[in-house]
């Protein structure tokens, strides 16, 4: 293992047991991370390229990984939950960072020469990019199904109030998808009939609307949360109905709705005022 790789491998170990520490304490990895974390390793490798002076083709595959790892972070998606959406600036990028992966094998398939050495390798970085950037769109890595949770306070149920949003994700997020949940219930023998429900735990998503729990919206308890005209929260009170909405929906596709799950927080009972 050369110096690159070496400082590679430890510069890339060093980010993910800082995003692994964020992940058991927040639930949460900051795009941050993960953006210093793909900028380290393409400026080690364009510096290993310079000073290995490295053929042409070598940039022009670096260069289309570079476009692609932050088109993931950065400008507007072509794909939303309206469908495709027409970005002309974000189209043309794409279209050069295909320009810059196709040139090596161009360039070979024209002259008859041999592939650079070590350009072959490098096409892993945009084409693992791609996989699973596809991936996530068509949801093969990640659930399908979206989630909405609101609350309704006493006071807004007495005006008519609609019930206040308090969060909205998508199982996209979620750490297993329901095939691994049904592999992992079942890998041991454990049966599995229809009707069991799995549990996924706390539905939430990268960001600060898309918590799933109240403890999560409040940091703690420590940032109280606006709801309804005048009200706030930090953790439900007496007469608060909490509902839980969830659906499938794809663009094209009939939209599949779960129906709500909802719970009212009664009073508490005093023993001293019971009768004997």
């Amino acid at each position: 293992m050369d110096e690159f790789a070496t400082a590679r491998l430890a510069i890339g170990s060093g980010f993910l047991l800082v995003a692994a520490i964020a992940d058991l304490r927040t639930r949460r990895v900051r795009d941050t991370v993960w953006i210093a974390l793909g900028s380290f390793g393409i400026l080690l490798l364009a510096v290993q390229l310079i000073l290995q002076q490295t053929d042409l083709a070598a940039w022009a595959i670096l260069g289309s990984a570079a476009i692609l790892f932050y088109a993931i972070f950065f400008g507007a998606p072509l794909f939303g939950e309206g469908g495709f959406r027409m970005r002309p600036a974000r189209l043309l990028l794409f279209l050069l960072a295909l320009g810059l992966l196709v040139y090596p094998a161009a360039a070979v398939s024209s002259t008859g020469s041999k592939w650079p050495s070590g350009v072959l390798e490098l096409y892993a970085m945009p084409v693992m990019v791609v996989v699973y950037q596809a991936f996530y769109r068509f949801r093969v890595l990640h659930g399908g199904a979206d989630t909405k949770a609101l609350i309704e306070t006493a006071a807004m149920r007495e005006r008519g109030d609609p019930p206040h949003r308090l969060s909205s994700t998508t199982f996209r997020h979620a750490y297993w998808t329901i095939a691994q949940l049904v592999a992992h219930h079942t890998i041991n023998g454990c049966d599995l009939r229809a009707g069991d429900l799995l549990g996924t735990g706390t539905q939430s998503g990268p960001t600060p609307g898309e918590a799933g729990s109240l403890l999560e919206l409040s940091a703690g308890g420590s940032r109280p949360i606006r709801v309804g005209r005048d009200e706030s929260r930090t953790f439900l009170e007496d007469g608060d109905r909490v509902i839980f909405r969830g659906w499938c929906e794809k663009p094209g596709m009939a939209r599949i709705g779960f129906g709500d799950a909802q719970g009212r927080v009664l009073p508490g009972i005093d023993p001293a005022n019971q009768a004997v």
